[in-house]
């Protein structure tokens, strides 16, 4: 199903509609870890565009030594918003070790879109449209990611101007659950 869009920015001081690109459903890519990256994205993915961002209720960001999605009521997580191409889509399956580290799932959200001219201020600007993601099949154990990883996804932070508190909060949690399993009787 392909479907135009148009779009507002009421922010800006003159309100102007300026056409989005057509886009064939399930093409939006949502990430959270280190696909947020864009020097990263760019090599796995020479074709995608970065489109903005998007909340997901009810889901948080945690870490099994890589970035993972789990629901949990009350919670949200940020979304970077990618536009993909079906060779970007493969490229992401193989990266990511689809079907058997993550799985995809999709989701029908609002859209927050970024210009060049963005003011940080959020206006969903779309009617609910699907976007993929990945989640990871074993969703049990929780530990702390290695620092090159982390670093990646921090700099995906910085590149779509996510808050930080979600990853701190992922981190510290990750660390709690970690040493809460050790066996401190030696």
């Amino acid at each position: 199903m392909t479907k135009q869009y148009r779009m507002k920015y009421p922010s800006l001081s003159k309100s102007f509609e300026k056409p989005i690109k057509t886009v064939t459903r399930p093409y939006l890519y949502g990430a959270y870890g280190s696909n947020l990256n864009e020097k990263q994205m760019k090599l796995r993915c020479p074709r995608a565009k970065k489109i903005g961002l998007v909340r997901l209720p009810d889901h948080e960001l945690v870490f099994r030594g890589v970035a993972d999605m789990e629901k949990n009521e009350g919670s949200e997580i940020m979304l970077g918003i990618w536009e993909i191409t079906n060779k970007c889509e493969a490229a992401l399956d193989r990266y990511e070790g689809f079907p058997h580290l993550y799985n995809k799932k999709f989701f029908d959200i609002n859209i927050t879109y970024f210009d060049a001219i963005y003011d940080g201020s959020e206006t969903s600007l779309l009617p609910k449209v699907r976007l993929m993601t990945y989640q990871m099949t074993n969703q049990s154990e929780t530990y702390r990611p290695d620092t090159g990883y982390l670093q990646s996804i921090v700099n995906g932070f910085c590149d779509f101007e996510i808050p930080k508190d979600s990853l701190e909060t992922a981190l510290a949690n990750s660390y709690l659950r970690e040493t809460a399993n050790v066996n401190w009787r030696g």
